[in-house]
């Protein structure tokens, strides 16, 4: 069985990097990095989605561990 993985010491796989210059009042944001499909838990409830995080930043949404989907089920079991 998988176990949960503290986004403090390893991110989910990156997918897309979102890294077209952009500026917030006159300060440069950095890039927005986005994983695929993965199990978050954010301290409160477990749920599937997608982790977003700008670089070198925590997760958005408080997004503390994550994990890994489980393969899917097999035809006829």
């Amino acid at each position: 069985m998988s176990q949960w993985i503290d986004v403090t010491k390893q991110r989910p796989p990156i997918r897309k990097i979102l890294s077209d210059p952009c500026q917030i009042d006159g300060e440069e944001v950095p890039h927005l990095y986005r994983s695929g499909e993965v199990i978050c838990w954010d301290g409160k409830r477990v749920s599937g989605g997608i982790v977003e995080w700008f670089h070198g930043q925590k997760p958005l949404g408080g997004i503390t561990h994550w994990m890994p989907l489980p393969d899917a089920p097999e035809e006829g079991a």
